[in-house]
């Protein structure tokens, strides 16, 4: 099962169009921004870290969109199978805050938002921001099957300070790191992929077990046998209840009212 797919635990989309311009890539891009249903309080620090696998600092050398700048052969497929626009960013970890990165590494970071692929209109979640090379962020993201790092949504990119700043005299590093220390765990458990760069990554093997561990419980829970036990525990339910109040269970009940309607037969039917 893919993160793209499993993000929408988190994230539910839908977009606001056009609401003003931007200056990106040397274009003037319309913006339209995508507002999103969190199954997490989004505006609450502690319950955002504590929905990702990864956060750390970074300096961000390079921003590229990868609708208009990047061939779709240069994209890994966790990144071709997401249904909205992509930027990718080539940073360098300065510090793993959450996961296990490898600090002064080289990356690749996939964010969700970026152009339309006739560069016209630039899409981004409401209350994030696009970064820009040359300055420092708080990066917070998802690993993917196939070794990637993607992130998005409201409060999922924090700057810093610039390139020449010390980021560790920064109130906002210090203040992310009691969110760290006291990060609350989100409602939905969902799969937990290593990031390549991650330290204990190996040969893929552990992702690659994962996978396929989640892939076969969604396929022995189907949506008949999911829907029918759920179906089962509502009537047992409404049965037990029902039958407390009337000392009728629910299906003495409903043959009582047809048995009327059959012996009392008109032109539109009024319950007793």
């Amino acid at each position: 099962m893919k993160k793209s797919v499993i993000s929408a635990i988190f994230i539910t989309i839908i977009c606001v169009f056009t609401i003003g311009t931007v200056s990106f890539k040397n274009q003037q891009p319309k913006v339209s921004y995508i507002e999103g249903n969190y199954a997490i309080d989004i505006n609450d620090p502690y319950a955002v870290v504590g929905a990702k696998d990864y956060v750390f600092i970074c300096e961000v050398l390079e921003v590229k969109d990868c609708n208009t700048e990047i061939s779709k052969d240069e994209l890994p497929d966790s990144i071709i199978e997401f249904d909205t626009p992509m930027t990718r960013c080539i940073v360098k970890v300065l510090k793993n805050m959450k996961g296990n990165l490898k600090e002064e590494e080289i990356i690749t970071f996939y964010k969700d938002c970026g152009l339309s692929s006739d560069g016209k209109v630039l899409q981004i979640y409401k209350n994030d921001l696009m970064p820009e090379a040359h300055k420092v962020y708080i990066f917070m993201g998802y690993g993917q099957y196939d070794g990637t790092i993607t992130g998005g949504g409201e409060n999922g990119t924090i700057f810093v300070c610039n390139s020449d700043g010390i980021y560790s005299e920064t109130k906002i590093y210090n203040e992310y790191i009691q969110y760290i220390n006291n990060q609350v765990s989100p409602p939905i458990e969902y799969p937990h992929y290593l990031a390549y760069a991650d330290v204990n990554f190996g040969d893929g093997s552990v992702n690659k077990n994962i996978y396929e561990e989640f892939n076969s419980s969604i396929d022995n829970v189907t949506e008949q046998s999911l829907g029918s036990s759920i179906n089962k525990k509502i009537y047992e339910e409404s049965n037990s209840s029902i039958k407390k109040v009337t000392g009728q269970s629910l299906e003495d009940l409903i043959n009582e009212k047809l048995d009327y309607a059959n012996k009392n037969p008109v032109d539109e039917y009024i319950a007793p």
